[in-house]
């Protein structure tokens, strides 16, 4: 769908037009899942923060101004989305399955368990360093585009990478 195409719809959207909304959500709804999925690790979980988004979308549909393309501004609401379901729940990620998702050329056992230990550590480095290295890394969005989303400039993504990194190869030294 055509930039043009698609901010037409936001518009009539806006307006209160159904089937504009829904031609928008299908449109988008497997960025809208794969993004919940990678975040959530799981179906049921991805599932249920898509289905929030949605109703998210369309209750902020009007405050979308544009100064993005609107794929930004969706994704964005996903991955908030996604961090608030998981920060309301009382277990943890299930990070096998995130590992799966991260390593799908067919992984050996070995491999699922070292990915495992290291999206353990990602997450538990600081909220805006774990973002940026899941977005960049794992869904492979440039640094301008994590910038966008995180709403930082570009030269701090890229200081968020770097301090991840930093504490990444620690990690790993310490574990050899």
């Amino acid at each position: 769908m055509s930039e043009s195409n698609q901010l037409n719809l936001v518009a009539l959207a806006a307006e209160g037009d159904v089937e504009a909304f829904s031609k928008l959500l299908t449109e988008h709804y497997d960025l809208i899942y794969r993004v919940a999925f990678l975040w959530c690790g799981n179906q049921p979980d991805a599932q249920d923060v898509a289905q929030d988004t949605c109703i998210k979308v369309a209750r902020a549909i009007r405050t979308f101004r544009g100064d993005s393309q609107f794929s930004t501004w969706l994704y964005r609401i996903v991955v908030n989305t996604a961090k608030d379901y998981l920060r309301k729940r009382t277990e943890h990620v299930d990070f096998d399955d995130i590992a799966n998702v991260v390593t799908s050329k067919g992984p050996t056992p070995l491999d699922e368990i070292e990915c495992d230990h290291l999206w353990r550590v990602v997450r538990q480095l600081p909220e805006r360093q774990s973002s940026a290295v899941l977005m960049v890394y794992a869904q492979g969005l440039t640094h301008s585009e994590v910038a966008k989303i995180l709403d930082c400039a570009e030269n701090t993504v890229s200081w968020y990478i770097h301090e991840a990194k930093k504490q990444l190869r620690e990690w790993i030294e310490h574990n050899e």
